[in-house]
Protein backbone atom coordinates (compact mmCIF):
# COMPACT_ATOMS: atom_id res chain seq x y z
CA UNK A 1 0.00 0.00 0.00
CA UNK A 2 1.04 3.22 -0.70
CA UNK A 3 1.29 5.94 1.61
CA UNK A 4 -1.04 9.28 1.49
CA UNK A 5 0.32 12.48 1.06
CA UNK A 6 -0.23 14.99 3.07
CA UNK A 7 -2.37 17.51 2.36
CA UNK A 8 -1.42 20.42 4.40
CA UNK A 9 0.90 23.14 2.37
CA UNK A 10 2.24 26.78 3.65
CA UNK A 11 0.54 27.84 6.84
CA UNK A 12 -1.59 24.68 7.34
CA UNK A 13 -0.93 22.94 10.39
CA UNK A 14 0.03 19.69 9.91
CA UNK A 15 -0.41 17.99 13.12
CA UNK A 16 -3.37 18.25 15.72
CA UNK A 17 -3.19 17.90 19.21
CA UNK A 18 -6.50 17.06 20.39
CA UNK A 19 -6.82 17.48 24.69
CA UNK A 20 -9.69 15.41 25.67
CA UNK A 21 -11.23 16.38 29.05
CA UNK A 22 -13.12 18.73 31.03
CA UNK A 23 -13.47 21.86 33.65
CA UNK A 24 -14.50 18.59 36.31
CA UNK A 25 -11.26 17.10 35.77
CA UNK A 26 -9.04 18.55 38.01
CA UNK A 27 -5.78 17.46 36.03
CA UNK A 28 -7.58 18.85 33.22
CA UNK A 29 -7.71 22.67 34.29
CA UNK A 30 -3.94 21.72 35.69
CA UNK A 31 -2.69 21.27 32.23
CA UNK A 32 -4.68 23.92 30.46
CA UNK A 33 -2.91 26.92 31.10
CA UNK A 34 0.83 24.91 29.73
CA UNK A 35 -1.20 23.53 27.19
CA UNK A 36 -1.68 27.23 26.09
CA UNK A 37 1.76 28.32 26.76
CA UNK A 38 3.05 25.85 24.32
CA UNK A 39 1.13 27.17 21.78
CA UNK A 40 2.26 30.05 22.27
CA UNK A 41 5.32 29.43 22.34
CA UNK A 42 5.05 27.96 19.09
CA UNK A 43 2.58 30.10 17.40
CA UNK A 44 0.33 27.80 17.56
CA UNK A 45 -3.14 27.99 17.38
CA UNK A 46 -5.31 26.99 20.43
CA UNK A 47 -10.02 26.92 20.33
CA UNK A 48 -12.19 25.12 22.38
CA UNK A 49 -13.74 22.65 20.14
CA UNK A 50 -17.46 24.27 20.37
CA UNK A 51 -16.15 27.67 18.30
CA UNK A 52 -17.10 28.63 15.00
CA UNK A 53 -13.73 28.11 12.71
CA UNK A 54 -11.93 25.50 15.56
CA UNK A 55 -11.13 23.12 12.93
CA UNK A 56 -8.98 25.26 11.69
CA UNK A 57 -7.39 25.53 14.98
CA UNK A 58 -3.43 23.47 15.81
CA UNK A 59 -5.12 22.22 19.20
CA UNK A 60 -8.23 22.03 20.29
CA UNK A 61 -9.51 21.65 23.59
CA UNK A 62 -12.30 19.17 23.60
CA UNK A 63 -14.96 19.09 26.68
CA UNK A 64 -15.94 15.64 26.79
CA UNK A 65 -19.49 16.59 27.96
CA UNK A 66 -20.22 19.14 25.65
CA UNK A 67 -18.78 18.19 22.20
CA UNK A 68 -19.28 14.99 20.83
CA UNK A 69 -16.49 12.75 20.40
CA UNK A 70 -15.69 10.32 17.83
CA UNK A 71 -12.59 9.05 18.70
CA UNK A 72 -11.88 5.75 20.95
CA UNK A 73 -10.09 7.03 23.86
CA UNK A 74 -9.92 3.89 25.53
CA UNK A 75 -6.21 2.85 25.70
CA UNK A 76 -6.32 0.52 28.69
CA UNK A 77 -9.41 -1.38 27.05
CA UNK A 78 -11.56 -3.14 28.89
CA UNK A 79 -11.06 -0.34 31.28
CA UNK A 80 -13.12 3.19 30.40
CA UNK A 81 -11.58 6.49 29.32
CA UNK A 82 -9.49 8.50 31.43
CA UNK A 83 -8.81 12.10 31.39
CA UNK A 84 -7.03 13.98 30.33
CA UNK A 85 -6.23 12.17 26.71
CA UNK A 86 -3.96 14.27 24.72
CA UNK A 87 -3.93 12.55 21.00
CA UNK A 88 -1.52 13.84 18.39
CA UNK A 89 -2.73 13.28 14.85
CA UNK A 90 -1.59 14.14 11.15
CA UNK A 91 -3.48 15.56 8.63
CA UNK A 92 -5.16 12.53 7.55
CA UNK A 93 -6.23 11.46 11.33
CA UNK A 94 -3.53 9.14 11.88
CA UNK A 95 -2.64 8.79 15.59
CA UNK A 96 1.29 10.02 16.20
CA UNK A 97 1.10 9.86 19.86
CA UNK A 98 -1.38 9.82 22.60
CA UNK A 99 -1.04 10.44 26.63
CA UNK A 100 -3.70 9.56 29.19
CA UNK A 101 -3.13 11.29 32.45
CA UNK A 102 -1.96 14.94 33.50
CA UNK A 103 1.11 15.63 31.38
CA UNK A 104 3.45 16.47 34.36
CA UNK A 105 6.97 15.44 33.25
CA UNK A 106 5.58 14.37 30.50
CA UNK A 107 5.02 17.68 28.80
CA UNK A 108 8.50 17.47 27.56
CA UNK A 109 8.28 14.30 25.65
CA UNK A 110 4.93 16.52 23.71
CA UNK A 111 7.42 19.29 23.24
CA UNK A 112 10.03 16.27 21.83
CA UNK A 113 7.52 15.29 19.28
CA UNK A 114 5.81 18.54 18.21
CA UNK A 115 9.12 19.48 17.36
CA UNK A 116 10.70 16.46 15.77
CA UNK A 117 7.61 16.45 13.95
CA UNK A 118 7.25 20.24 12.93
Amino acid sequence: PTKKKAKAGGDQPRYFLFCYGGNWCDACRYDKPRIAAFANSRGLTISEANIPNARNATIRLIDITRDRVLRDLQYDKPNVALYPTYVLVDWDGEEVWHHVGALGPHMDELETIWDILN
